[in-house]
């Protein structure tokens, strides 16, 4: 089994990424937390058949060869997801668009660019492989682009969140 994870809390941009990430990965499976911000709550709950998101109690018992963690690089923040495996994978892909932590993942292959959004990062490599997005994702990948920005206006924006959210309102 092949799966992709967020953080514990998962919020807009965590959810974006994640389903930005399965169009990088189309045979990898959606994990949820158990805990989801208020705000991402909505659109989880709207968009919840789409996502087929797998609760992350059901990882027990499975072997998981491959893991892709999103907008985070602390184990801590995924060890809801890790408590349920056996052992840990040694292929651990990480998109993390918060430069400043350091990562603490064992054997993790960590990419990383300071853009405004985690949800930019991931969408830069769907970008590069020109790969098609189904509305639905398209709809959800900007919402996450959107909220950790501040809809464009945090100081931390650059020219790659516009050019994904260009490509998320293209779809």
């Amino acid at each position: 089994m092949k799966i992709i994870v967020g953080h514990s809390n998962m919020d807009l941009d965590s959810i974006g990424s994640m389903v930005l990430a399965r169009c990088l990965f189309p045979d990898h499976q959606l994990v949820a937390s158990r805990h989801i911000h208020p705000v991402a709550r909505h659109l989880y709950n709207l968009y919840q058949e789409r996502l087929g998101f797998l609760p992350a109690v059901q990882l027990a018992g499975r072997r998981v060869e491959r893991i892709v963690v999103v907008d985070t690089r602390m184990r801590r923040r995924v060890e809801e997801y890790l408590q349920h495996l056996q052992e840990m994978p040694s292929d651990i892909l990480v998109f993390d668009h918060h430069a400043e932590d350091t990562s603490d993942i064992p054997g993790a292959v960590v990419r990383e660019k300071a853009v405004g959004a985690n949800t930019t990062l991931v969408g830069l490599e769907l970008l590069r492989r020109s790969v098609t997005l189904h509305p639905d994702d398209a709809t959800v990948a900007l919402s996450g682009i959107y909220a950790d920005t501040g809809n464009f206006t945090h100081e931390n924006v650059e020219y790659a969140d516009f050019q994904v959210a260009s490509l998320c309102l293209q779809h």
